[in-house]
């Protein structure tokens, strides 16, 4: 779990090196910094979710495409008389 940068100890650490006021704009830059990280990751999850979602998608669409197409097979009387041969050759 990704831990939220804790402004106030971040500050009160810098104020020893820093003035008071440029330790306030630090601890502040460094807040908005980590809050970019925060939904940079957050935003890397909804790819990854994302991209599961399409790949379902495709693989449900390739079984569609491929009942359609024995479905126009079957409907050939011709690849019909070609399977009946391949399956009485088989037994």
């Amino acid at each position: 779990m990704e831990t939220i940068l804790d402004t106030l100890k971040l500050y009160e650490d810098l104020k020893g090196a820093f003035t008071d006021e440029q330790a306030h704009k630090l601890s502040d830059v460094l807040k908005e910094v980590e809050k970019s990280r925060i939904d940079a990751l957050a935003t890397k999850a909804d790819i990854i979710s994302l991209e599961g979602e399409i790949k379902l998608l495709e693989s449900r669409l390739n079984v569609k495409y491929a009942v359609i197409f024995f479905a126009i097979l079957l409907s050939n009387p011709k690849i019909l008389d070609i399977i009946g041969k391949i399956f009485s050759f088989i037994k």
